[in-house]
């Protein structure tokens, strides 16, 4: 899917998910790569661009700010059932409604 910024357009942010848990990588923090040398991971395609988020297999949504630094600013997004560091119970049936009050009028 091509998702390029049209003419008249700004970027305001991106985000992407880190789905389903797996052992085999460390999932619920950012990647230094995607693939082992590839160099296109999480810190490399979000260092330079405005509010980048990422969510994980856990539960949490992760910011990077412009300035340099990733924060967690939330911990109750669908999380896989498998991941033992697993921060909440909401999995199927999760609803986003009400998730983001200040939005909803």
């Amino acid at each position: 899917m091509d998702l390029a910024v049209q003419a008249g357009q700004t970027l305001e942010s991106t985000v992407h998910a880190h789905a389903a848990y797996d052992s085999a990588y460390q999932n619920n923090i950012p990647s230094q790569e995607s693939f082992p040398g590839a160099g296109n991971g999480d810190v490399g395609t979000m260092i330079g661009a405005n509010n980048e988020f990422v969510t994980t297999p856990n539960g949490s949504l992760i910011e990077y700010d412009t300035a340099g630094g990733f924060r967690t600013i939330g911990t109750d997004l669908p999380s896989d059932s498998s991941d033992p560091s697993r921060l909440n119970t909401n999995g199927v049936g999760f609803s986003w409604f009400g998730l983001f009050d200040d939005d909803v009028k």
